[in-house]
């Protein structure tokens, strides 16, 4: 497994260390409120109580022998996001995720060297919208401005035999990750829950059903085509 920093321990930071934590990786973790390095420490593999943007002290850390870094820092702290990641940038750091505070604040951090960048309430409303407006979507996730994946009750037009047959990367600019298909009978129109599904590793033979849920990966354009039509249940 891989070795992580996490510097600030915002919420966002603390989720961050703890779902790393959770993916069987060695998490670091970094802040100068001790009260927050206290209230992390028995979880994560080490916390440092310290100041993060102080260039010499990264260094001295090993920060450079990681296999990533999150920087998650709030709102107030954007000079602080923007030193942090030009200084993991100057040590070498190949992944660098960063919390921004605003679209501005996104543009600076992806110039100085941030991999990554991610706006969460933004992202979150984006993906709550998605759902609200669209009752077969169970979730959303943009990888980028023309990239994504979208979880979605199967269309109607989709149920077929074999999966192939819908040559859905032609066609839509998508293809099926995975698919999810409930243990349950469901009754005609009843909209299928994710508890109650089984996971498919699909191939080409697979047979698409009716209230199958389907992950899908590819462009934005086409999984908006997908989310317009009309769903097999639900």
């Amino acid at each position: 497994m891989g070795k992580f920093v996490v510097i600030g321990l915002g919420s966002f930071g603390q989720f961050a260390a703890k779902s790393l934590m959770e993916g069987g990786h060695e998490v670091l973790v970094i802040d100068q409120d001790p009260v927050k390095v206290q209230r992390v420490k028995d979880t994560v593999s080490s916390a440092i109580t310290a100041n993060a943007v102080d260039k010499e002290f990264l260094r001295e850390a090993d920060i450079a022998d990681v296999d990533g870094a999150i920087i998650a820092f709030g709102e107030k702290d954007m000079a602080a996001s923007i030193l942090a990641t030009m200084y993991l940038k100057e040590l070498g750091l190949r992944k660098i995720v960063v919390k921004a505070a605003s679209e501005d604040h996104k543009i600076i951090l992806e110039k100085i060297g941030a991999t990554e960048t991610v706006l969460p309430e933004r992202d979150m409303a984006e993906r709550i919208a998605s759902r609200m407006s669209s009752p077969n979507v169970y979730d959303q996730v943009p990888l980028s401005e023309d990239y994504g994946i979208l979880e979605v009750v199967a269309p109607a037009r989709f149920i077929v035999k074999r999966l192939e047959e819908l040559d859905m990367r032609s066609k839509h600019g998508v293809q099926v990750l995975f698919l999810r298909r409930s243990r349950k009978a469901l009754a005609p129109g009843q909209r299928p829950q994710r508890e109650d599904c089984e996971v498919i590793f699909p191939n080409k033979d697979t047979q698409i059903m009716p209230g199958d849920i389907l992950i899908l990966a590819g462009s934005t354009k086409g999984l908006e085509e997908v989310k317009k039509m009309k769903p097999s249940a639900g």
